[in-house]
């Protein structure tokens, strides 16, 4: 139990990690692009599925077993991290819609990259 929690909170870290890397190259995209505001917003949702897929993929490669129940809580403790960190920068917080599909997003990409890491 214990190296399933540690494996599954070493694979969110590798999605934060992902998360920040892919969006400062986005950021950059975006100041020096013409990129349309439609296209930004659904490059940030590729990015949080890119990110959840390849967390839980990589933990469950490591632990073998309950893909998809570790694909599925790395989301959820992803989507946690994320929304503490939007605290932090914007002082507020509000769960409206757009951090509903956020959560669900990121638990059913996780559950994804759970599954995919899976052994054959």
């Amino acid at each position: 139990m214990k190296k399933r929690i540690t494996v599954t909170a070493k694979g969110a870290l590798l999605s934060v990690i992902v998360t920040t890397m892919l969006a400062l190259l986005l950021t950059a995209l975006v100041s020096f692009g013409d990129i349309p505001d439609s296209a930004v917003i659904a490059l940030i949702f590729f990015i949080l599925a890119l990110s959840c897929i390849t967390g839980a993929y990589a933990a469950a490669k490591t632990l073998s077993s309950k893909g998809l129940i570790t694909g599925a809580a790395l989301g959820i403790i992803y989507y946690i991290v994320l929304a503490i960190v939007s605290v932090i920068i914007t002082k507020s917080f509000s769960f409206n819609s757009h951090m509903l599909i956020m959560l669900v997003s990121s638990m059913l990409s996780g559950m994804l990259g759970g599954v995919l890491g899976m052994p054959r």
